[in-house]
């Protein structure tokens, strides 16, 4: 997964399926999830942010 936003979507399309099978009657004990989010996506812009603020610290804000 590459965003929240679709982090949102596998987590509900998720959970809606659970919904689907309890309203059948079928047992969800036994089901597990697994979702991979990629974190160096996040990595790279806190790396940024982080520069960003070493600069602005180094140069007294100018």
């Amino acid at each position: 997964m590459f965003s929240l936003d679709n982090y949102r979507q596998v987590a509900e399309a998720y959970l809606s399926a659970l919904e689907e099978r309890l309203a059948a009657g079928k047992d969800i004990s036994r089901i597990a999830s697994v979702a991979s989010f990629f974190v160096s996506r996040v990595d790279v812009l806190v790396d940024q942010r982080l520069e960003d603020k070493i600069k602005i610290t180094l140069t007294g804000g100018l």
